[in-house]
């Protein structure tokens, strides 16, 4: 499952979950309430990239230095440091059939496969 933020617009704002591999233009989001998951289906119209930052993700970073730490010291460790958790967060505006919209980010590979759907 990959994971979106909605930040603002007609969907509820917070965290929702979708399928990684999506092959239709309506797409069912999961949004995890206290308890259960509630689903939320989405018929795309159009989606618009608003914009795309390059991010150092910790966890990520951390990961890399202990594995270069752990192969080449403490050289290795600076250099897992610099390549490792690397990524891009995008925002994009998702505009639905029904006349709402929204605004979210998720990472660059969730966004490419959002994109591929409505080409």
């Amino acid at each position: 499952m990959s994971k979106i933020r909605v930040i603002a617009g007609d969907v509820d704002p917070g965290v929702y979950f979708i399928p990684q591999n999506i092959t239709d233009k309506s797409v069912t989001m999961k949004r995890q309430t206290i308890g259960e998951l509630e689903d939320v289906v989405v018929d795309l119209d159009r989606v618009v990239l608003q914009s795309e930052e390059d991010v150092k993700r910790v966890a990520g970073t951390a990961g890399w230095g202990l594995a270069g730490l752990a192969l080449f010291g403490p050289l290795g460790a600076i250099g897992g440091m610099l390549i490792g958790g690397k990524g891009k967060d995008i925002c994009f505006a998702a505009y639905l059939k029904d006349g709402r919209k929204f605004l979210a980010t998720t990472d660059g590979k969730t966004y490419q496969n959002i994109a591929a759907v409505m080409f």
